[in-house]
């Protein structure tokens, strides 16, 4: 959540001017909480909050990636 939160105030801070952004997480839990519509604790609602700023000027797509569980070398990359 925390790296999602911090690209968007980036976009935000530097009025990127790309139409579309695609922000990739290898968290479901993350992007299903971003994408809940009910009551949510207050660091997915800031989330939330800070993805609705940059839809009024950028189209936002959410994707999961596959985690690097397993890869040899991805912790040498970490």
């Amino acid at each position: 959540m925390y790296s999602i939160l911090a690209f968007v105030y980036k976009i935000k801070i530097n009025a990127r001017l790309e139409k579309y952004i695609s922000i990739c997480s290898d968290s479901h839990v993350t992007l299903k909480a971003l994408q809940a519509a009910k009551r949510t604790p207050p660091l997915v609602w800031q989330g939330q909050r800070a993805l609705s700023d940059i839809y009024n000027h950028h189209s936002v797509g959410l994707l999961w990636v596959s985690g690097q569980s397993g890869i040899h070398g991805s912790e040498i990359v970490d």
